[in-house]
């Protein structure tokens, strides 16, 4: 018998499948709105995956929510699925009504960051103010959940315990946001709020400092993994494509396959795309079992190295790809760039490597020697 996961990832796949549609693709990158294609998505119940059942979402477990993000991944869908399904499990979790329709999203952290003040004008408000460089389709949608704070960021863009609130900003479209693409042709924006009027139903109350989503960056850590497993299902259609073309293409007299430099190079690819695939189900496990309930927790540096992990292997399975692919590979026409133009996108997307690489630097070094086993095996 099917599991419920099961079903839900076969549904999922063919509501995917349309995603692949080369038109519809290059209609997003254009800046139209899929409606239909969202339309049927929202109707899956696909945005609510992370909400608890009680409140009306289908409940997944970050393991399984990855397992449906990878396969997003793996057929390019071009939609804000993974920044609604953790913007809708914030709200539901900090009380704020998830509502229909899509959400972008603003973790902060490296250098984005959000502060709150009370609206003393209509004494029943706030103020939200501040910076994200690269909001991804905070272009194309009217809402979008982010985390801001009474306290000022630290360094690093994270906020002081205690001091964290979820907000939910809605009217982007009155705002002028100064538009771009990422390197796939997803939307994106420059989103800047300088005093912007909030109501008091769209701020959630002061997480304290218990609270699963009040430790620095739990919500970027969050949207790491959420692009990692898309990363690691980019890269699965990567080496499908690869060895299908691998077979199929000859030179003198047969499949290029058969050449060893093509095998030794096909190998290469497979091993990152394991590689990434089981970082990220070891992040989703850790980030499952800890939940982020203390700064010491395993997830954080489980995800950190996940996404460090699949921005390295970005650049190498789309060199490699393209390697093995030659010229075909670097036509339009051909499927492969919409895939590796994901990959090299979302590697800057939620920090990129250099950013996880130096964050898990700091954590050892903060840790000391002693305690360096304890941190890779969270014994």
């Amino acid at each position: 018998m099917a599991s419920a996961l099961d079903l839900l990832t076969q549904t999922s796949a063919r509501l995917f499948a349309e995603a692949s549609d080369p038109e519809l693709q290059d209609a997003v990158a254009n800046g139209e709105w899929p409606a239909a294609l969202w339309q049927a998505v929202e109707d899956n119940g696909l945005p609510l995956a992370l909400v608890p059942e009680a409140q009306g979402g289908v409940g997944l477990s970050w393991l399984e929510a990855t397992a449906v993000l990878r396969l997003a991944g793996s057929f390019a869908v071009p939609l804000p699925l993974a920044e609604t399904m953790i913007g809708k499990a914030l709200l539901a979790e900090t009380g704020l009504d998830p509502g229909s329709g899509p959400l972008a999203l603003a973790p902060c952290g490296f250098g984005d960051s959000f502060g709150l003040e009370a609206d003393h004008g209509d004494g029943n408000g706030f103020r939200v103010s501040g910076h994200a460089r690269r909001a991804p389709w905070a272009g194309s949608v009217d809402r979008i959940a982010l985390v801001a704070s009474a306290a000022p960021a630290g360094p690093a863009g994270s906020y002081p315990l205690g001091s964290v609130r979820i907000v939910i900003v809605t009217g982007l479209a009155s705002l002028e946001r100064p538009a771009v693409v990422n390197h796939a042709g997803d939307p994106m924006a420059e989103l800047v709020l300088d005093r912007f009027a909030i109501a008091s139903d769209q701020v959630s109350a002061p997480l304290e400092v218990g609270h699963p989503l009040a430790q620095p960056d739990a919500v970027l850590l969050r949207y790491a993994l959420a692009r990692s497993a898309q990363m690691a299902g980019a890269m699965d259609r990567v080496l499908d494509l690869t060895l299908e073309h691998a077979r199929g293409r000859e030179q003198f007299g047969r499949p290029i396959a058969r050449f060893q430099a093509v095998q030794q190079q096909i190998s290469a690819l497979a091993a990152e795309v394991a590689v990434v695939g089981a970082a990220v189900e070891a992040a989703a496990r850790a980030l499952d079992d800890s939940a982020l309930a203390t700064a010491k927790g395993e997830a954080e540096i489980a995800i950190a190295a996940a996404k460090a992990r699949a921005g390295d292997a970005a650049t190498q399975v789309a060199a490699i790809a393209h390697q093995v692919h030659g010229a075909i590979g670097f036509t339009r026409e051909h499927v492969l760039h919409r895939f590796t133009r994901r990959l090299v996108g979302w590697r800057d997307e939620a920090g990129n490597e250099r950013d996880w690489q130096q964050r898990v630097g700091a954590r050892v070094a903060a840790a000391g020697a002693d305690s360096l086993w304890q941190l890779l095996t969270g014994a």
